[in-house]
């Protein structure tokens, strides 16, 4: 009989003590959270701002494009015309793209008849003349402003506190966080020396594994 009230004392015993380990345990945290401190130590993964993969924009077919489709990768923003005298950059635009593709690059074209009419054309004439004369691939949207008070979204964010953009075939470098990495006026060729080094340091920055 001695024999069983000692086993049940112990497991009395234990069992407060156990209860009160938690408890203190318990306490701990607690006060360590009301402190500001962190109890247990679990990597955070932190999320910046969402920038130009925060957006949305028209596609060429009209259809609505949520640009964080395009998040983690590098894009070339481009505002482009068929009958300027910049036109020609098509064909370098199309060669950016085929070079750097494969490691997460695109060109986003993005149509406007905001300088001298350069781009009287619909949406179904831009396309196809794109194709038809320069084999250009990249997607493109639907023909909008980029100056002014009705300007689209995506160049509300790309022009927020800067210059207006000032003609046809101004670029802008999109980095895979979502941040202007370079800008370059319309003469600037986009296979030139200062665009390649901008597109090629953009994507040497690692994805962001987070989002």
């Amino acid at each position: 009989m001695k024999k069983n009230n000692s086993a049940v004392a112990f497991i009395l015993v234990s069992s407060l003590t156990l209860l009160m380990t938690g408890t203190v345990a318990l306490a701990g945290a607690t006060k360590a959270s009301k402190s500001g401190a962190s109890a247990v130590s679990i990597p955070l993964c932190t999320v910046d701002e969402p920038g130009f993969f925060g957006l949305k924009a028209k596609g060429i077919d009209g259809k609505e494009v949520d640009l964080s489709a395009y998040r983690g990768k590098v894009v070339m923003v481009v505002n482009t015309a068929s009958r300027c005298g910049y036109t020609g950059q098509y064909k370098e635009l199309q060669q950016l793209q085929a070079r750097y593709e494969k490691q997460g690059f695109t060109v986003l074209g993005f149509p406007s008849n905001d300088f001298a009419g350069q781009e009287p054309g619909t949406n179904d004439q831009i396309k196809s003349f794109c194709v038809l004369n320069y084999k250009a691939a990249f997607p493109r949207c639907s023909k909008a402003p980029v100056v002014g008070e009705g300007k689209q979204p995506v160049y509300r964010f790309l022009t927020a506190g800067r210059p207006e953009v000032g003609w046809n075939f101004e670029k802008f470098v999109i980095d895979r966080k979502g941040q202007i990495a370079g800008r370059f006026l319309s003469k600037i060729e986009p296979m030139s020396k200062d665009v390649v080094a901008t597109v090629e340091a953009a994507l040497a920055q690692k994805p962001d594994t987070c989002r």
